[in-house]
């Protein structure tokens, strides 16, 4: 009997939650559709982006198309990262997106008003993934900080 509780005390104690358990815990519905919705993001400015971008009659200039093809290549490729980094960290991913998307929306209606409401329903529900996603990856955030101390 007293060997079990020697044993027993060179043992530290674990939690009841670990890690991965925790991880796997955090990322539910909410979070999982957030991320969705980023890739979405990161799609749809590549093939949309890029058709605009070919089709535009504003364009003349073989340099105004490059430039123009790269900025929509670079907007996808920070949304395809945010939703890659909201494994690792996905409160902060979450908000540099939601962020980020609210800031080409209103870019995209500063140039051209009518911009606005094209696509207004994809918009919302676009925003309402990553707004509830972000509320739940701060819950787990913070029970994530809450079990560490």
């Amino acid at each position: 009997m007293e060997e079990d509780a020697q044993q027993n005390s060179g043992k530290t104690e674990k939690s009841i939650f670990d890690e991965d358990e925790l991880t796997r815990l955090s990322y539910d519905k909410h979070v999982l559709n957030a991320r969705n919705a980023i890739f979405v993001v990161a799609g749809a400015q590549f093939v949309f982006g890029s058709i605009v971008v070919l089709t535009s009659s504003k364009l003349g200039e073989t340099i105004d198309i490059i430039i123009s093809l790269c900025f929509v290549l670079l907007t996808s490729l920070v949304f395809l990262a945010l939703g890659l980094w909201t494994k690792r960290k996905p409160y902060t991913a979450i908000l540099i997106a939601l962020i980020f998307y609210a800031l080409l929306l209103l870019a995209d209606a500063v140039y051209d008003p009518t911009t606005l409401f094209k696509g207004i329903i994809m918009k919302i529900f676009i925003i309402v993934y990553l707004f509830r996603g972000l509320n739940q990856a701060r819950d787990a955030q913070r029970l994530k900080e809450a079990l560490r101390s």
